[in-house]
């Protein structure tokens, strides 16, 4: 049994207790350690950083993470041979402070600022500051945690911070220094430390990329995202409040036209945060080219075009600015023959579609490309060897396969990926700043959005063309879909007390369409997963509602 220390309340590095649901890249990191090792148990120390390093010196505690190198704490511990990441350190302050975000570190200059004792953040920003003859007033706090709640509530101006940690009412505005972190053991255990060597060596000779990809995977990315600047707010009064955006029509799962021309899909998650959390007018525009969004934007017509494939050369040339990524697709060839190759000597490009001309033209210098009306166009195109190859991306191969006979066609996924973008004239830097808060704040509504939608062809989707091929499909009433959920909710019950969680369910009075046609087993599935997610990554004490409520119809689809 490892004894390791689990610092508390430090949310996104090491959350949750034993008894509860724990998390963070800090906690998973020493699960990978564990599988690497000979059946490595933990049993979890949690304390805030003072007093755990206090217990590890002491040999009360076998491992820790993410430790700073210091000569005095060399004297008693062992230090992993390879750094588990490297920590940043900034100053942090609330986004709504004008005073504070002008670049200007004499801004700080007789202000208090929130710390943790006894780590190297500190020491590096007191020497920051103190370089500077800067004279500040400095609050200590315990945890992590107790620092940024002090920001939040104004109890400090300010707070020195690493990066492993973040909120999104922290904004940091200066760096103060960084440092390599490591696992670290008592002298008195070497052999613990032989055996972490060896499991970090091996995760590491795996992929190179372990430490980077982890930290950024729990890295906050909406941090100083809650709340807009006084530069900001200033720039939208100036607007009347008010940001036009176009969006690609028909691009499932991305963005479509819905009701009042309003922006449906995945994006859709961006313009509502700009309009909830930020209180902003947001008009919405369909396109249906990449051109003719690319056009009302150069106009002046509209503020924000959605979404475009990020190239940089790209935007210089043409003029643009790029927000930061919304998503990322997988690019998939469709071709005839053997040779791929051969095959993307010419390639068709429909106006509607992440993979522009730009693009293509920029990737295949040499390829002939070949523009196409829309969808049906392009493959007729190819079918009759017009073009020999078509790009898409592969959330909407599904589509296409709902459309088309591809038994005769290959498919290849080509290397790389297109990350999409929002595009802005160069001239709105501020703008520039309010959408990428609003992008990371919908960064996991994005992700849901694309995973979970579905795609539904612009004439016959893969459920129609099922009925129509396989008359003795069932039709399954609500009641029926209504059973499954009970048992759900049975089962769930069952779970929801190791976590503290109360179920409730809500009934659907004002369902309009009482008959559904589908699979109660898939239905099922989805609805189970959809409440143990709930259960299992909810607050301690908290409640998952379930309901069913009818929210719509367009055509076949009721929503």
């Amino acid at each position: 049994m490892i004894r390791a220390g689990y610092l508390i309340d430090n949310q996104g590095y090491q959350s949750g207790t034993p008894d509860t649901y724990m998390s963070g890249w800090g906690y998973e990191y020493l699960q990978d350690i564990s599988y690497h090792t000979e059946g490595w148990k933990y049993e979890y120390v949690l304390g805030t950083f003072s007093e755990l390093i206090a217990k590890h010196e002491a040999g009360e505690i076998d491992l820790i993470s993410s430790i700073s190198y210091t000569p005095e704490r060399a004297e008693n511990l062992l230090y992993s041979t390879n750094p588990s990441g490297k920590k940043c350190y900034y100053v942090y302050v609330k986004p709504d402070r004008g005073d504070l975000t002008v670049g200007d570190p004499e801004a700080l200059r007789g202000k208090t600022i929130g710390v943790n004792p006894d780590v190297l953040q500190t020491t590096e920003g007191k020497a920051w500051l103190a370089e500077r003859g800067i004279d500040v007033t400095y609050k200590e706090y315990a945890t992590g945690g107790e620092v940024f709640s002090a920001l939040s509530s104004g109890e400090v101006d300010a707070v020195i911070m690493n990066d492993v940690l973040s909120s999104d009412d922290a904004m940091p505005v200066f760096y103060v220094g960084e440092s390599d972190y490591y696992f670290t053991v008592p002298k008195s255990r070497p052999d613990i430390m032989a055996e972490l060597d060896a499991a970090m060596a091996q995760i590491l000779t795996s992929n190179p990329h372990y430490n980077d990809e982890f930290k950024a995977r729990y890295s906050a990315i909406n941090v100083g995202s809650s709340s807009l600047t006084d530069r900001e707010r200033d720039w939208l009064a100036s607007c009347d409040n008010t940001v036009t955006v176009g969006y690609l029509d028909n691009l499932r799962p991305y963005s479509l036209r819905g009701k009042d021309n309003q922006m449906e899909g995945a994006l859709s998650a961006v313009v509502s945060d700009m309009r909830e959390r930020f209180g902003i007018t947001v008009n919405e525009r369909a396109y249906s080219s990449n051109s003719d969004s690319e056009a009302a934007l150069g106009r002046g017509e509209i503020d924000v075009a959605l979404p475009f494939a990020k190239d940089y050369w790209i935007a210089e040339q043409e003029g643009y600015a790029q927000s930061d990524s919304l998503a990322s697709s997988s690019l998939v060839a469709l071709y005839k023959g053997d040779d791929l190759g051969s095959a993307l000597s010419s390639i068709l490009v429909q106006p509607n579609s992440i993979v522009s001309e730009s693009l293509l033209r920029s990737r295949y210098p040499d390829a002939d490309i070949i523009m196409c009306d829309n969808a049906s166009a392009c493959f007729d195109a190819l079918s009759s060897g017009r073009a020999q190859a078509a790009i898409i991306p592969v959330m909407a191969l599904d589509v296409v396969r709902s459309q088309n006979d591809l038994s005769a066609y290959k498919t290849a996924e080509l290397p790389g990926t297109v990350r999409l973008t929002a595009r802005m004239r160069q001239d709105a830097p501020t703008l520039l700043a309010i959408v990428n808060k609003s992008i990371a704040n919908s960064q996991d509504n994005i992700t849901a959005g694309i995973y979970t939608a579905q795609s539904y062809g612009e004439t016959e989707t893969t459920l129609v063309r099922f009925v129509r091929l396989y008359q003795g499909v069932f039709v399954a009433g609500v009641a029926v879909a209504f059973l499954g959920i009970m048992a759900i909710l049975a089962w769930s019950l069952l779970r929801a007390p190791e976590f503290g969680v109360t179920i409730e369910s809500i009934g659907a009075e004002d369902l309009v369409h009482t008959d559904v046609i589908g699979s109660p087993d898939h239905v099922r599935r989805v609805l189970l997963n959809l409440v143990d997610n709930a259960v299992k990554y909810n607050r301690l004490g908290g409640t998952v509602r379930c309901a069913v409520d009818e929210l719509g119809v367009k055509g076949n689809i009721v929503t």
